[in-house]
């Protein structure tokens, strides 16, 4: 018998489903079920849950009752389930590494019918991570875990979501309690969980945020609320009925009320329609509010100050006044928040010192400096690869990346994941990982950016080769030892790879085609120096400069004395471009090793036009230097030219829509006389560009200026740069 039972159920997932079903094979709890009841898919569903049967015999297929009802879907898990604990979780949301873990260590210590903890609400459009600080308010918790409900008594329901997803149950305790889920397409846990709240003899809490929930979806249930605005009714009249059943009601009458109250307002926020939102309030006036209890309260009576004026006001005001009312109040809101920032970028502007930013950037973190330079031995002496994994606020994705490396057959490995200052669990899921497996070392620093965390995992690694794993991605295939083996075979000191994209919901279909096959490569056969593999590449547009993508050798990385340039975005290029320069034996293989994540929020998909700006001018500045020191054949150095004037062109791309008083901060990335030209161009470009956007009309001399602005300038000069390195050669 598993010691944890999950049930997932889905209708139409296929979007999320397998970053969903991946977090939880991931977990560092295994002995587990994963019961996965489809609820009549007409999309890939199906064959997503059938892939994750074949690769893991804890995964079961199960048929939904047909009726686009999660509740009802959860009611079969449930009823299958042989686990001591039942965890719940929507198709669309992700456990954290260790949530089943702990969670189960809680309820076995505790002995506890219910274990709770945080999440985070993730924006499915942008993608960005929040707290949900609301959905466990601890500060209603006594200091010791387990308590009973009488503990909490009034703050019962509202110190506590009722979201099931957070919360690992005693299956015993679910079942002799005859609980299930409601038959309501929305609010259908409100029942099931706070009766068991109510109904519990212990609770217990593990603090963190363990769980990642996905809003902003129009696909999700909670996208349609306005179809049937006064289902929430149905949960409330159940709760209070069952209360009164089990002689509960007396004594969580205040909880009750105040709930009632919490989610009648939830209800009348959310809907998307003018039609719904009279309907409710409607509603609430003349029934709802006096069948509840909510009406001739005392306002010391609400557990929140601000109930009390919002049901006064609901009862007052007609639905018209009220969303008068609460407009003006949004726009007040917003127009407080815009001085704010106005405030902050002209303090920001006023305050900004570039050169004494450009030196905290170019410095290591504390400590980083002492971390010893991996000793050159002899193969066999030290792992066959070192696989470096710098790691921000990606505690959602690390077990389905760590796990992806770790199971890597006929190689020695050696994972060095390096926490750059992550501010969610990430820090701890890493520790725990590593104290499973001898092979991950983990490393602590400030934040600092990837430049640097990849820095100290280079200086960390012992392995003979080195390659790179971005924390939200994972590698698709068992197939490092083979590159491995081509590699020592061949003494290649550079053996790029190839890797496929897959999309998460939120990204745009226009970038699912632009990275569709963006990482599938021709095979470039036999041994070449890194120039003209980088020419070659260049010259079928197959460049790609991730350093996710090759597999190096350590001492020629180390003997070249390559690194990341800090503080940029972008530092990829440089990186890349210096390696290869550097190298004498490089060769490709067409082995789609590498999965990469296409998602909202991550660096790939987001960023600012300035940083952009900066660290293409700075990629720009450093590419020339580099080139100047080399001797290339014409056709190598065309295409190493093109490379740098491509780094220019997204400089003046992102600089031309900068604001001037932000874009002049350029001026002090570089003192160099080139560099200040080269600023100097950007400017340039930038009021032409400007110019000619605002012109009212398009005078005669702006024509000729025209053909000769953005390309024909820089390429002037760097077809003048391609001519000397080819002249070089020829010397």
């Amino acid at each position: 018998m598993p010691l944890v039972s999950v049930v997932i159920p889905v209708h139409n997932g296929e979007a999320a489903l397998r970053t969903t079903l991946g977090s939880v094979v991931a977990q560092t709890l295994r002995d587990i079920e994963i019961i996965v009841v489809d609820d009549a898919s007409s999309d890939g569903t199906r064959q997503i849950i059938e892939d994750f049967v074949a690769q893991d015999p804890r995964v079961r297929y199960e048929v939904g009752p047909g009726v686009g009802s999660a509740s009802a879907a959860r009611n079969v898990g449930l009823d299958l389930a042989t686990g001591t604990y039942l965890a719940f979780l929507d198709a669309d949301d992700f456990f954290a590494p260790t949530m089943l873990e702990s969670l189960s260590n809680r309820a076995r210590e505790d002995d506890a019918d219910i274990v709770l903890t945080k999440f985070r609400t993730v924006d499915h459009v942008t993608g960005d991570a929040t707290p949900a600080d609301w959905a466990l308010r601890l500060k209603y918790f006594p200091a010791r875990t387990p308590i009973s409900p009488d503990e909490l008594g009034d703050y019962l329901f509202f110190a506590v979501n009722p979201a099931a997803w957070n919360k690992l149950f005693r299956t015993e305790f679910i079942r002799g309690s005859g609980l299930r889920f409601q038959h309501l397409r929305r609010t259908n846990d409100v029942y099931f969980s706070y009766m068991a709240l109510a109904l519990a003899q212990r609770i217990s809490v593990v603090e963190g945020y363990l769980v990642d929930y996905r809003v902003n979806n129009p696909g999700s249930l909670q996208g349609s609320l306005h179809e049937s605005p006064l289902e929430f009714v149905k949960a409330l009249e159940q709760l209070s009925g069952h209360l009164k059943e089990a002689g509960l009601f007396e004594k969580l009458e205040r909880a009750f009320v105040n709930q009632a109250v919490e989610i009648s307002l939830t209800n009348l926020r959310k809907v998307s329609s003018a039609q719904a939102f009279a309907d409710l309030h409607k509603a609430l006036r003349t029934d709802l509010f006096s069948r509840f209890g909510v009406l001739n309260r005392a306002p010391g009576y609400f557990l929140r100050d601000e109930l009390a004026s919002q049901v006064k006001a609901i009862m007052e005001l007609s639905s018209e006044e009220l969303l008068f009312s609460r407009l003006r109040k949004a726009t007040d809101g917003t127009a407080r928040a815009k001085a704010e920032v106005r405030q902050v970028l002209r303090d920001m502007q006023v305050r900004a010192n570039a050169a004494r930013l450009d030196a905290v950037v170019h410095s290591e973190p504390p400590g980083s400096l002492r971390d010893p330079v991996a000793p050159t031995t002899a193969p066999g002496s030290r792992p066959d690869v070192s696989v470096i994994i710098p790691v921000h606020n990606t505690e959602v994705f690390l077990g389905e990346c760590l796990g992806s490396v770790l199971a890597q057959t006929g190689v020695q490995l050696e994972v060095v994941s390096v926490d750059d200052g992550s501010t969610d669990s990430s820090g701890d899921v890493l520790d725990q990982l590593a104290t499973g497996d001898p092979r991950i070392r983990v490393l602590h620093q400030d934040n600092a950016g990837p430049s640097v965390a990849r820095n100290r995992g280079m200086q960390a690694a012992t392995g003979r080769y080195l390659c790179f794993v971005d924390s939200d991605d994972w590698w698709q295939l068992d197939a490092l030892a083979g590159l491995v083996q081509r590699a020592d075979e061949e003494n290649l000191e550079l053996l790029l790879f190839d890797a496929s994209p897959h999309r998460e919901s939120g990204i745009p279909d226009r970038t699912r085609d632009r990275f569709r096959s963006y990482y599938e490569r021709a095979t470039y056969e036999g041994v070449r120096t890194g120039p003209e593999l980088l020419a070659a590449m260049r010259a079928a547009k197959e460049y790609r400069a991730s350093p996710c993508l090759y597999l190096i050798n350590a001492d020629h990385l180390r003997g070249l004395g390559v690194t990341f340039y800090p503080g940029i975005v972008h530092e990829d290029n440089l990186f890349t471009f210096e390696l290869m320069l550097g190298t004498s034996r490089a060769s490709h293989s067409s082995t789609a090793l590498y999965a990469r994540r296409l998602r909202p929020g991550s660096i790939m998909t987001a960023g600012s036009r300035l940083s952009s700006a900066r660290g293409y001018l700075i990629t720009y500045l450093e590419m020339q230097r580099l080139a100047g020191r080399g001797r290339f054949d014409e056709a190598v150095a065309t295409q190493i030219g093109a490379i740098i004037f491509s780094a220019f062109k997204q400089a003046i791309d992102n600089f031309v829509k900068v604001n001037t008083d932000v874009g002049d901060r350029l001026r002090e990335v570089d003192p160099n006389p080139e560099a200040q030209a080269a600023v100097m161009l950007l400017k340039r470009l930038r009021y032409e560009a400007q110019f000619k956007r605002g012109s009212a009309k398009p005078a005669k001399v702006t024509k000729p200026r025209k053909a000769r602005s953005l390309p024909e300038r820089a390429m002037g000069r760097l077809r003048r740069t391609v001519s000397r390195l080819a002249a070089r050669a020829q010397a």
